[in-house]
């Protein structure tokens, strides 16, 4: 029964991994943003500066801010929660794709929040499980 558990807990973890490609290939192609790349978006926020483009580089480093914020909001819940944060992580990636699927092009910007904030809180909750790194 427990080795049934463990091979469930596996089997989330790699669709989980899916989910977050998904949620990567889809910031790059409809927002052109590296939504958890944060040294990409370090380069971008100074190279949109140098050239003066000061809205890009203050989406930009929104995009850092939000995403490192997602990590110490999720390092901080899991330590004060005690139950598992697994299935926040599900239904908050589940809400960002019902949000993202009904979001306007206008509001492109937005789109890129939402996906940082779904990808940051799935990496750190799934961080570490069954020898990777992360989800």
């Amino acid at each position: 029964m427990e080795e049934q558990l463990e091979q469930s807990k596996r089997r989330l973890h790699f669709c989980m991994a899916l989910i977050g490609g998904w949620f990567g290939a889809y910031a790059i192609l409809r927002f052109h943003h590296f939504a958890s790349a944060v040294t990409v978006n370090f380069i971008e926020v100074f190279t949109s500066a140098v050239q003066e483009n000061w809205i890009k580089a203050l989406l930009r480093l929104g995009i850092v801010i939000l995403y490192v914020f997602t990590i110490f909001l999720a390092a901080c819940l899991s330590k004060r929660c005690k139950g598992d944060l697994r299935m926040w992580a599900i239904l908050s990636d589940a809400a960002a794709a019902c949000v993202l699927s009904v979001l306007p092009e206008h509001l492109s910007e937005l789109g890129v929040y939402i996906c940082i904030f779904a990808m940051g809180f799935q990496w750190c909750v799934f961080a570490g499980k069954y020898g990777y790194p992360c989800s």
